[in-house]
This record gives structure tokens, C-alpha cells and sequence, in this order.
């Protein structure tokens, strides 16, 4: 069996059912196999949190974490500086909420 490999701009899937969808590809796009581009998983996708105003006084300003979102949105953040830390959330909606501080963190995402 050939592997199946959906391309994304500079990334790549590798799934297991033998065709091979492209980023440019219409969402209606049918493979040989019988698969549609719209029914793939998004990718993960990197991300950094930049703090323009830090109102607690813990973390400072500039990138403060990096992070990653998965396929499911599901999310896992590395808090840099002087006590690194990583927690998991179950969206990015959640990381804001509790460390946005009501619009002074942005996120960055990184391509």
C-alpha cells in the first residue's frame, strides 16, 4: 500500500488509506480512495503568546509561552522565562480566558 500524503503549505500528512489530496485542492476534492480533503484533520499549528501589557507582574511583556494546537484543538502551552512550566487546555479559548488578561496577550502564529 502507498502512503497518502495531504500537503499543506510547507507541512505534509501522511495517512494510511493510499491517495495523495494537495493544500490547493477545492474542499469537495474526491481521491481514488473515495476520500474528501474536507474530511482531514486540520494540522497542528504552533503559536506564541506576545504580552503587550503584563497587569499581574509575574511574567513580563514580549513572547511569554509557546504553543501548540492539535488536530482536535486541544492546546499545550510552554511558559518561558525564569519558572518555565507546561500545562494542557482543551482550547485556546481557555487559555485566554484565564491568561489573556482581558486582551493584553496576542497570538502569534508561527508558519
Amino acid at each position: 500500500m502507498t502512503d497518502c500524503r495531504f500537503e499543506w503549505p510547507s507541512r505534509e500528512r501522511v495517512l494510511d488509506h493510499g491517495c495523495h489530496l494537495h493544500a490547493d485542492h477545492h474542499d469537495d476534492h474526491e481521491c481514488a480512495c473515495g476520500a474528501k480533503r474536507s474530511q482531514l484533520p486540520d494540522p497542528p499549528m504552533v503559536f506564541r503568546l506576545l504580552r503587550h501589557h503584563d497587569k499581574s507582574g509575574v511574567s513580563g511583556t514580549g513572547f511569554v509561552a509557546e504553543g501548540i494546537r492539535f488536530s482536535d484543538g486541544a492546546v499545550a502551552v510552554r511558559w518561558t522565562g525564569d519558572h518555565p512550566s507546561t500545562a494542557s487546555w482543551s482550547s485556546l479559548d481557555g487559555v485566554l480566558a484565564v491568561h489573556g488578561h482581558a486582551g493584553a496577550t496576542e497570538v502569534v502564529w508561527v508558519e
